[in-house]
């Protein structure tokens, strides 16, 4: 048994002790005029030098490298005679194609028609892959060069429209537009027909009015109009600017009341 009388030994210190958990001094903080001998005295070897121009240059040209790949125009293919996915490509994935004039892709287009309709067997494996390509951002892409070319072509003619003109003058306009893009659509799908510019307004009343019963006879739901609404307004539409809105609203409405035979409004 122990001694109560017996002096202790030696106690052995607490984890808690001060000195144990005191933290370690910090080392003592360089100036700045130290730090920028130090930094003298490393660029003043070789072997630092070169590695840290080295890294640089590296890097620079790897950005300079990477701006080019990203930024580099896009050649326009040769549509007669390139691969039908490279003419794919130009045409639905690069704003390349949107800086055209609109008439110049709606040529480009009228070629393209003109490949697909001599398509071959290599040419269909080439467009299955192309076709398998498209999701994501290149979804949105297709999706924008699409959207821009009918945004443009519209725009092409609401530029020009007077909407402040005298009930004739904008009737007139307004026919003769719907005239020359009744020949732009048939040009662009290979199958320009004989007919004057009377007939094609005449089949453009027709056509209009049938539209109007299937759309009064209820065939056509609401959900279905409003599905069609929010596409052209939140798809299409998202891709034109402020003023391209406002001109070719403007039009188009115009556009309806002229061919359903109505006034064309104030």
């Amino acid at each position: 048994m122990h001694d109560p009388n017996e002096s202790p030994g030696p106690r052995l210190g607490s984890l808690l002790d001060e000195q144990i958990l005191a933290a370690p001094a910090r080392a003592p903080r360089r100036s700045p005029g130290a730090l920028r001998a130090l930094g003298a005295r490393a660029w003043a070897r070789p072997v630092v030098r070169r590695v840290i121009t080295g890294v640089l240059g590296f890097s620079l040209g790897l950005g300079m490298v990477s701006a080019y790949l990203a930024l580099r125009p896009v050649p326009q293919p040769d549509y007669d005679a390139d691969a039908i996915d490279r003419l794919f490509d130009y045409t639905l994935l690069t704003d390349e194609f949107n800086r055209l004039s609109v008439d110049e892709r709606l040529a480009l287009l009228a070629q393209l028609r003109e490949r697909l309709e001599g398509m071959g067997g290599n040419d269909s494996v080439l467009l299955a892959a192309f076709a398998a390509r498209i999701k994501g951002e290149l979804r949105e892409q297709l999706l924008e060069n699409v959207s821009r070319l009918g945004i443009d072509l519209a725009d092409k003619y609401a530029v020009g429209y007077n909407a402040r003109g005298t009930p004739a003058e904008r009737e007139a306009f307004l026919q003769a537009s719907f005239v020359d893009l009744h020949k732009r659509m048939e040009e662009l799908g290979g199958s320009t027909r004989e007919m004057s510019d009377e007939e094609r307004l005449a089949e453009g009343q027709r056509q209009a009015e049938r539209d109007m019963k299937i759309i009064e006879s209820g065939a056509i739901s609401g959900r279905q109009a409003g599905e069609i609404f929010s596409f052209m307004n939140d798809v299409v539409g998202q891709h034109a600017s402020t003023h391209e809105r406002a001109r070719t609203s403007v039009f188009m409405r115009d556009m309806s009341r002229m061919l359903r035979g109505n006034p064309v409004g104030p």
